[in-house]
Protein backbone atom coordinates (compact mmCIF):
# COMPACT_ATOMS: atom_id res chain seq x y z
CA UNK A 1 0.00 0.00 0.00
CA UNK A 2 1.40 3.53 -0.79
CA UNK A 3 2.25 5.85 1.93
CA UNK A 4 -0.59 8.50 2.81
CA UNK A 5 1.37 10.98 0.83
CA UNK A 6 2.34 9.15 -2.25
CA UNK A 7 0.24 8.48 -5.58
CA UNK A 8 0.77 6.47 -8.20
CA UNK A 9 1.72 8.84 -11.63
CA UNK A 10 -0.83 10.43 -13.43
CA UNK A 11 -3.09 10.61 -10.10
CA UNK A 12 -4.48 12.94 -8.14
CA UNK A 13 -4.60 13.02 -4.42
CA UNK A 14 -7.21 11.10 -2.47
CA UNK A 15 -8.65 13.35 -0.79
CA UNK A 16 -9.40 15.88 -3.59
CA UNK A 17 -11.05 14.81 -7.22
CA UNK A 18 -11.53 17.67 -9.64
CA UNK A 19 -12.42 18.26 -13.21
CA UNK A 20 -10.70 21.36 -15.09
CA UNK A 21 -11.10 21.54 -18.96
CA UNK A 22 -8.24 24.09 -20.19
CA UNK A 23 -8.84 27.75 -19.66
CA UNK A 24 -11.74 27.45 -17.14
CA UNK A 25 -11.90 27.43 -13.28
CA UNK A 26 -11.76 23.55 -11.94
CA UNK A 27 -14.25 22.68 -10.18
CA UNK A 28 -13.11 20.19 -6.75
CA UNK A 29 -15.47 17.57 -5.08
CA UNK A 30 -13.89 16.74 -1.84
CA UNK A 31 -13.28 13.00 -0.44
CA UNK A 32 -12.20 14.06 2.90
CA UNK A 33 -14.35 12.99 4.93
CA UNK A 34 -14.61 9.63 3.65
CA UNK A 35 -10.73 9.37 3.47
CA UNK A 36 -10.72 10.34 7.38
CA UNK A 37 -13.03 7.39 8.32
CA UNK A 38 -11.15 4.42 5.76
CA UNK A 39 -7.30 5.72 7.52
CA UNK A 40 -8.83 4.63 10.62
CA UNK A 41 -9.00 1.24 9.24
CA UNK A 42 -5.55 1.24 7.48
CA UNK A 43 -2.85 0.08 10.13
CA UNK A 44 -5.16 -3.08 10.54
CA UNK A 45 -5.21 -4.05 6.50
CA UNK A 46 -3.87 -7.15 5.32
CA UNK A 47 -2.65 -7.44 1.87
CA UNK A 48 -6.09 -8.34 0.59
CA UNK A 49 -7.41 -5.46 2.36
CA UNK A 50 -5.01 -2.86 1.35
CA UNK A 51 -6.07 -3.72 -2.70
CA UNK A 52 -9.58 -3.43 -1.67
CA UNK A 53 -8.33 -0.07 -0.30
CA UNK A 54 -7.04 1.02 -3.54
CA UNK A 55 -9.86 -0.28 -5.57
CA UNK A 56 -12.15 1.82 -3.19
CA UNK A 57 -10.22 5.08 -3.44
CA UNK A 58 -9.92 4.57 -7.07
CA UNK A 59 -13.81 4.13 -7.60
CA UNK A 60 -14.74 6.93 -5.10
CA UNK A 61 -11.76 9.27 -7.25
CA UNK A 62 -13.70 8.87 -10.31
CA UNK A 63 -17.11 8.88 -9.09
CA UNK A 64 -15.88 12.47 -7.72
CA UNK A 65 -14.14 13.55 -11.26
CA UNK A 66 -17.93 12.54 -12.92
CA UNK A 67 -19.79 14.97 -10.18
CA UNK A 68 -17.29 17.28 -10.83
CA UNK A 69 -17.79 17.14 -14.68
CA UNK A 70 -21.55 17.22 -14.67
CA UNK A 71 -21.43 20.30 -12.22
CA UNK A 72 -19.08 22.02 -14.60
CA UNK A 73 -21.09 20.95 -17.69
CA UNK A 74 -24.39 22.64 -15.63
CA UNK A 75 -22.15 26.10 -14.81
CA UNK A 76 -21.40 26.20 -18.62
CA UNK A 77 -25.15 25.72 -19.18
CA UNK A 78 -26.51 28.63 -17.01
CA UNK A 79 -23.88 31.06 -18.48
CA UNK A 80 -26.18 30.62 -21.86
CA UNK A 81 -23.57 29.61 -24.36
CA UNK A 82 -24.67 28.45 -27.54
CA UNK A 83 -26.14 25.01 -27.84
CA UNK A 84 -23.45 23.94 -30.28
CA UNK A 85 -20.68 24.65 -28.27
CA UNK A 86 -22.03 23.19 -25.39
CA UNK A 87 -22.22 19.90 -26.97
CA UNK A 88 -19.20 19.90 -28.35
CA UNK A 89 -18.07 20.81 -24.64
CA UNK A 90 -20.24 17.55 -23.48
CA UNK A 91 -18.66 15.00 -25.99
CA UNK A 92 -14.65 15.89 -25.35
CA UNK A 93 -15.82 15.93 -21.41
CA UNK A 94 -17.84 12.60 -21.44
CA UNK A 95 -14.86 11.11 -23.02
CA UNK A 96 -11.92 12.69 -21.15
CA UNK A 97 -13.71 11.63 -17.64
CA UNK A 98 -14.83 8.00 -19.52
CA UNK A 99 -11.43 7.34 -20.58
CA UNK A 100 -13.28 6.45 -24.22
CA UNK A 101 -12.06 7.18 -28.07
CA UNK A 102 -15.31 8.25 -28.82
CA UNK A 103 -18.26 10.13 -28.05
CA UNK A 104 -21.05 11.49 -30.19
CA UNK A 105 -24.77 13.47 -29.45
CA UNK A 106 -27.01 12.66 -32.39
CA UNK A 107 -29.86 15.14 -33.10
CA UNK A 108 -33.33 13.57 -34.15
CA UNK A 109 -34.56 15.67 -36.91
CA UNK A 110 -38.10 16.97 -36.99
CA UNK A 111 -39.45 14.03 -39.43
CA UNK A 112 -39.03 12.17 -36.30
CA UNK A 113 -37.37 8.96 -38.66
CA UNK A 114 -33.41 10.55 -39.21
CA UNK A 115 -30.63 10.81 -36.68
CA UNK A 116 -27.55 13.84 -37.72
CA UNK A 117 -24.80 13.78 -35.97
CA UNK A 118 -24.66 16.94 -34.46
CA UNK A 119 -21.40 17.05 -32.13
CA UNK A 120 -18.34 14.63 -31.70
CA UNK A 121 -14.98 13.71 -30.97
CA UNK A 122 -12.79 10.67 -32.14
CA UNK A 123 -14.60 10.51 -35.08
CA UNK A 124 -13.05 10.44 -38.89
CA UNK A 125 -12.84 14.00 -40.15
CA UNK A 126 -16.21 15.62 -41.57
CA UNK A 127 -18.49 12.50 -40.02
CA UNK A 128 -20.18 15.72 -38.60
CA UNK A 129 -23.43 16.16 -39.90
CA UNK A 130 -23.79 12.78 -41.47
CA UNK A 131 -27.55 11.33 -41.02
CA UNK A 132 -29.00 8.01 -40.37
CA UNK A 133 -31.99 6.20 -39.98
CA UNK A 134 -33.63 5.50 -37.08
CA UNK A 135 -35.32 1.39 -37.63
CA UNK A 136 -35.78 0.04 -34.50
CA UNK A 137 -33.87 -3.06 -35.42
CA UNK A 138 -30.61 -1.19 -35.58
CA UNK A 139 -28.67 0.55 -32.41
CA UNK A 140 -30.05 3.66 -32.55
CA UNK A 141 -33.94 2.69 -33.42
CA UNK A 142 -33.55 0.78 -30.77
CA UNK A 143 -32.60 3.03 -27.96
CA UNK A 144 -34.94 5.66 -29.16
CA UNK A 145 -37.62 2.75 -28.69
CA UNK A 146 -36.29 1.93 -25.30
CA UNK A 147 -36.43 5.41 -23.64
CA UNK A 148 -33.17 3.73 -21.36
CA UNK A 149 -29.13 3.44 -21.16
CA UNK A 150 -28.22 0.64 -24.03
CA UNK A 151 -24.97 -0.92 -22.46
CA UNK A 152 -23.24 -2.59 -25.44
CA UNK A 153 -20.84 -5.14 -24.29
CA UNK A 154 -19.95 -6.59 -27.49
CA UNK A 155 -21.19 -5.27 -30.70
CA UNK A 156 -19.75 -7.56 -32.78
CA UNK A 157 -21.91 -10.24 -31.54
CA UNK A 158 -25.15 -8.00 -30.69
CA UNK A 159 -28.57 -10.00 -31.24
CA UNK A 160 -30.98 -7.24 -30.24
CA UNK A 161 -29.96 -4.84 -32.96
CA UNK A 162 -27.61 -4.60 -35.86
CA UNK A 163 -24.46 -2.57 -36.03
CA UNK A 164 -24.47 1.14 -37.61
CA UNK A 165 -22.07 1.23 -40.29
CA UNK A 166 -20.47 4.42 -38.43
CA UNK A 167 -19.74 2.34 -35.26
CA UNK A 168 -18.60 -0.80 -37.45
CA UNK A 169 -16.28 1.63 -39.59
CA UNK A 170 -14.63 2.95 -36.50
CA UNK A 171 -13.95 -0.80 -34.92
CA UNK A 172 -16.16 -0.21 -31.86
CA UNK A 173 -16.61 -2.87 -29.40
CA UNK A 174 -17.93 -1.44 -26.14
CA UNK A 175 -20.49 1.46 -25.52
CA UNK A 176 -23.67 3.07 -23.79
CA UNK A 177 -26.35 5.00 -26.00
CA UNK A 178 -29.21 6.59 -24.01
CA UNK A 179 -31.56 9.42 -25.05
CA UNK A 180 -31.78 13.18 -24.44
CA UNK A 181 -35.16 13.58 -23.64
CA UNK A 182 -36.93 16.44 -25.87
CA UNK A 183 -40.59 18.13 -25.38
CA UNK A 184 -42.37 16.62 -27.98
CA UNK A 185 -40.03 14.32 -29.13
CA UNK A 186 -36.86 12.89 -27.78
CA UNK A 187 -33.96 15.32 -28.79
CA UNK A 188 -31.44 12.85 -29.88
CA UNK A 189 -29.32 10.28 -28.25
CA UNK A 190 -26.07 10.47 -26.43
CA UNK A 191 -23.41 7.93 -26.86
CA UNK A 192 -20.04 6.67 -25.84
CA UNK A 193 -17.97 4.05 -27.56
CA UNK A 194 -14.42 2.62 -27.18
CA UNK A 195 -12.56 -0.37 -29.78
CA UNK A 196 -11.83 -2.21 -26.75
CA UNK A 197 -14.13 -4.71 -24.70
CA UNK A 198 -15.10 -2.35 -21.47
CA UNK A 199 -17.75 -3.41 -18.53
CA UNK A 200 -18.98 -0.11 -17.53
CA UNK A 201 -20.08 0.07 -13.87
CA UNK A 202 -23.43 1.91 -13.03
CA UNK A 203 -22.10 5.27 -12.25
CA UNK A 204 -20.52 5.98 -15.65
CA UNK A 205 -24.16 5.21 -16.75
CA UNK A 206 -25.79 7.52 -14.43
CA UNK A 207 -22.79 9.69 -15.26
CA UNK A 208 -23.95 9.98 -18.77
CA UNK A 209 -27.12 9.99 -18.01
CA UNK A 210 -26.33 13.41 -15.90
CA UNK A 211 -25.05 15.03 -18.41
CA UNK A 212 -27.97 13.91 -21.31
CA UNK A 213 -29.92 15.98 -18.52
CA UNK A 214 -28.20 19.20 -18.89
CA UNK A 215 -28.12 18.65 -22.13
CA UNK A 216 -32.02 18.15 -22.41
CA UNK A 217 -32.59 20.83 -19.99
CA UNK A 218 -30.60 23.44 -21.91
CA UNK A 219 -32.61 22.31 -25.31
CA UNK A 220 -35.56 23.32 -24.07
CA UNK A 221 -34.39 26.62 -22.21
CA UNK A 222 -33.25 27.31 -25.72
CA UNK A 223 -36.04 26.57 -26.94
CA UNK A 224 -38.08 28.51 -24.75
CA UNK A 225 -36.27 31.05 -25.07
CA UNK A 226 -36.15 31.19 -28.71
CA UNK A 227 -40.20 30.86 -28.77
CA UNK A 228 -40.11 33.61 -25.90
CA UNK A 229 -38.03 35.93 -28.26
CA UNK A 230 -40.05 35.65 -31.30
CA UNK A 231 -43.29 36.27 -28.98
CA UNK A 232 -41.79 39.50 -28.15
CA UNK A 233 -40.74 40.63 -32.05
CA UNK A 234 -44.38 39.85 -33.07
CA UNK A 235 -45.39 42.21 -30.24
CA UNK A 236 -42.95 44.74 -30.92
CA UNK A 237 -43.62 44.85 -34.47
CA UNK A 238 -47.40 45.10 -33.89
CA UNK A 239 -49.50 47.91 -34.89
CA UNK A 240 -51.82 47.72 -32.04
CA UNK A 241 -50.92 49.24 -28.79
CA UNK A 242 -50.33 46.50 -26.29
CA UNK A 243 -50.38 46.21 -22.30
CA UNK A 244 -49.95 44.07 -19.68
CA UNK A 245 -51.16 44.88 -15.84
CA UNK A 246 -50.40 42.62 -13.09
CA UNK A 247 -52.93 42.20 -10.69
CA UNK A 248 -50.71 40.80 -7.55
CA UNK A 249 -49.40 44.34 -6.99
CA UNK A 250 -51.15 46.71 -5.81
CA UNK A 251 -53.32 48.98 -7.58
CA UNK A 252 -53.02 46.45 -11.05
CA UNK A 253 -50.10 48.80 -12.36
CA UNK A 254 -48.53 48.56 -16.36
CA UNK A 255 -45.75 46.43 -16.26
CA UNK A 256 -45.45 46.50 -20.38
CA UNK A 257 -46.16 48.20 -23.25
CA UNK A 258 -44.64 47.71 -26.87
CA UNK A 259 -43.89 50.31 -29.04
CA UNK A 260 -46.96 51.07 -30.87
CA UNK A 261 -48.48 52.03 -27.12
CA UNK A 262 -46.12 54.73 -26.80
CA UNK A 263 -46.54 56.16 -30.31
CA UNK A 264 -50.41 55.72 -29.85
CA UNK A 265 -50.33 57.54 -26.29
CA UNK A 266 -47.08 59.82 -26.49
CA UNK A 267 -46.17 58.16 -23.25
CA UNK A 268 -42.87 56.34 -22.84
CA UNK A 269 -42.19 53.05 -21.50
CA UNK A 270 -40.86 54.12 -18.35
CA UNK A 271 -43.50 56.91 -17.73
CA UNK A 272 -45.91 54.44 -17.40
CA UNK A 273 -44.88 51.56 -15.72
CA UNK A 274 -45.38 51.28 -12.43
CA UNK A 275 -49.22 53.19 -13.11
CA UNK A 276 -52.58 52.26 -13.63
CA UNK A 277 -54.45 52.85 -16.96
CA UNK A 278 -56.78 54.75 -15.87
CA UNK A 279 -54.00 57.70 -16.04
CA UNK A 280 -54.66 57.48 -20.00
CA UNK A 281 -58.36 58.76 -19.02
CA UNK A 282 -57.49 62.04 -17.16
CA UNK A 283 -61.02 63.63 -15.48
CA UNK A 284 -62.90 62.10 -18.33
CA UNK A 285 -64.37 59.10 -15.84
CA UNK A 286 -67.73 59.00 -16.58
CA UNK A 287 -67.86 56.66 -19.35
CA UNK A 288 -70.32 53.96 -20.36
CA UNK A 289 -67.57 51.94 -21.76
CA UNK A 290 -65.31 52.45 -18.76
CA UNK A 291 -67.92 51.17 -16.50
CA UNK A 292 -68.27 47.63 -18.85
CA UNK A 293 -64.54 47.47 -18.19
CA UNK A 294 -64.48 47.80 -14.65
CA UNK A 295 -67.38 45.63 -14.14
CA UNK A 296 -65.38 42.84 -16.43
CA UNK A 297 -62.04 43.30 -14.13
CA UNK A 298 -63.93 43.19 -11.47
CA UNK A 299 -65.73 39.51 -12.74
CA UNK A 300 -62.36 38.77 -14.26
CA UNK A 301 -63.52 38.23 -17.75
CA UNK A 302 -62.91 39.36 -21.82
CA UNK A 303 -64.33 42.59 -22.61
CA UNK A 304 -64.49 44.98 -25.47
CA UNK A 305 -65.34 48.78 -24.94
CA UNK A 306 -64.72 51.80 -27.00
CA UNK A 307 -63.37 54.64 -24.66
CA UNK A 308 -61.97 58.48 -24.79
CA UNK A 309 -58.75 58.45 -24.09
CA UNK A 310 -56.10 60.90 -23.64
CA UNK A 311 -52.26 61.25 -24.98
CA UNK A 312 -49.44 62.74 -23.29
CA UNK A 313 -50.12 66.14 -24.91
CA UNK A 314 -54.05 66.35 -23.46
CA UNK A 315 -55.67 65.61 -27.20
CA UNK A 316 -58.10 63.09 -27.33
CA UNK A 317 -58.24 59.79 -29.49
CA UNK A 318 -60.56 57.19 -29.54
CA UNK A 319 -59.77 53.76 -28.09
CA UNK A 320 -60.94 50.63 -28.93
CA UNK A 321 -59.74 48.16 -26.21
CA UNK A 322 -59.59 44.69 -25.72
CA UNK A 323 -58.78 43.01 -22.60
CA UNK A 324 -58.57 39.24 -21.22
CA UNK A 325 -57.32 37.90 -17.85
CA UNK A 326 -53.93 35.82 -17.85
CA UNK A 327 -53.38 32.93 -15.83
CA UNK A 328 -50.14 31.23 -14.85
CA UNK A 329 -49.80 27.62 -15.12
CA UNK A 330 -51.68 26.46 -11.96
CA UNK A 331 -54.79 28.30 -12.96
CA UNK A 332 -53.76 31.55 -11.24
CA UNK A 333 -54.73 35.04 -12.22
CA UNK A 334 -51.71 37.20 -12.44
CA UNK A 335 -52.18 39.63 -15.25
CA UNK A 336 -54.50 41.36 -17.94
CA UNK A 337 -53.36 42.05 -21.28
CA UNK A 338 -55.09 44.87 -23.20
CA UNK A 339 -54.51 45.14 -27.23
CA UNK A 340 -55.93 49.04 -27.96
CA UNK A 341 -56.49 50.43 -31.31
CA UNK A 342 -56.26 54.00 -32.15
CA UNK A 343 -60.22 54.34 -33.90
CA UNK A 344 -60.19 58.05 -33.28
CA UNK A 345 -60.35 58.80 -37.42
CA UNK A 346 -63.04 56.00 -37.86
CA UNK A 347 -65.35 57.78 -35.09
CA UNK A 348 -64.97 61.21 -37.06
CA UNK A 349 -65.66 59.76 -39.97
CA UNK A 350 -68.96 58.11 -38.42
CA UNK A 351 -69.81 61.57 -37.08
CA UNK A 352 -69.31 63.78 -40.35
CA UNK A 353 -71.57 61.16 -42.18
CA UNK A 354 -73.84 61.43 -39.33
CA UNK A 355 -73.60 65.58 -39.68
CA UNK A 356 -74.21 65.82 -43.93
CA UNK A 357 -77.17 62.66 -43.52
CA UNK A 358 -78.80 64.93 -40.61
CA UNK A 359 -77.56 68.48 -43.19
CA UNK A 360 -79.03 66.33 -46.20
CA UNK A 361 -82.23 65.18 -44.15
CA UNK A 362 -82.97 69.15 -43.26
CA UNK A 363 -82.76 70.31 -46.36
CA UNK A 364 -85.21 67.43 -48.18
CA UNK A 365 -87.73 68.07 -45.56
CA UNK A 366 -88.13 72.07 -45.97
CA UNK A 367 -88.32 71.58 -49.78
CA UNK A 368 -91.87 72.09 -50.87
CA UNK A 369 -90.90 69.90 -54.47
CA UNK A 370 -91.25 66.08 -54.43
CA UNK A 371 -88.00 64.05 -54.13
CA UNK A 372 -88.12 60.75 -53.95
CA UNK A 373 -85.32 57.89 -54.79
CA UNK A 374 -86.41 54.28 -56.36
CA UNK A 375 -83.47 51.37 -56.36
CA UNK A 376 -83.51 49.18 -59.51
CA UNK A 377 -81.52 46.16 -57.72
CA UNK A 378 -83.75 46.12 -54.96
CA UNK A 379 -86.91 47.34 -57.09
CA UNK A 380 -88.52 49.15 -54.22
CA UNK A 381 -88.67 52.95 -53.23
CA UNK A 382 -85.75 53.57 -50.92
CA UNK A 383 -87.10 57.04 -49.50
CA UNK A 384 -89.46 59.74 -50.67
CA UNK A 385 -89.44 63.04 -48.82
CA UNK A 386 -92.21 65.18 -46.74
CA UNK A 387 -93.50 67.11 -49.82
CA UNK A 388 -94.87 64.00 -51.03
CA UNK A 389 -97.87 64.19 -48.58
CA UNK A 390 -98.88 67.69 -49.05
CA UNK A 391 -98.42 66.93 -53.17
CA UNK A 392 -100.25 63.60 -53.22
CA UNK A 393 -102.55 63.55 -50.10
CA UNK A 394 -101.44 60.10 -49.17
CA UNK A 395 -98.93 59.55 -46.22
CA UNK A 396 -95.31 58.91 -46.81
CA UNK A 397 -95.54 54.90 -45.98
CA UNK A 398 -98.15 54.09 -48.36
CA UNK A 399 -95.83 55.12 -50.82
CA UNK A 400 -92.71 52.90 -48.72
CA UNK A 401 -94.59 50.31 -48.46
CA UNK A 402 -96.60 50.24 -51.84
CA UNK A 403 -94.39 50.52 -54.92
CA UNK A 404 -97.13 49.99 -57.12
CA UNK A 405 -98.95 52.70 -55.73
CA UNK A 406 -96.30 55.34 -56.52
CA UNK A 407 -95.41 54.38 -60.08
CA UNK A 408 -99.27 54.23 -60.72
CA UNK A 409 -98.92 57.89 -60.11
CA UNK A 410 -96.16 58.61 -61.84
CA UNK A 411 -97.60 56.67 -64.44
CA UNK A 412 -95.25 54.47 -65.00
Amino acid sequence: MLPANQHPQNEQPFDTASYQPANYQPIHASLEPVVERLNRFQPACSPLCNSHWQQTEAVLRRHARQQAAVAHLGQRALLNIDLPKLMHEAVTTVAQVLKMQYCAIFELLPNGSTLMLQAGTGWQPDLVGTQMGTQPNWLFGYTLAQRQPVVIRDLLIETRFGCPALLYSHRIKSGINLVISGQDQPFGILGVYTTKFWTFTQDDIHFLQAVANVLAATVARKKFEARLRLMERAIAASSNGIILTDVQQPDNPVVYVNPAFEAMTGYSASEILGKNCRLLQQDDRKQPGLEVLRTALQEVRECHVVVRNYRKDGSLFWNELRVAPVYDTDGYLTHFVGVQTDITDRIRAEDALKASEQKLNSILKSLEDVVWSYSLTEDRLRYVNPATEKVYGRPVNDFLQDPNLWLALLKL
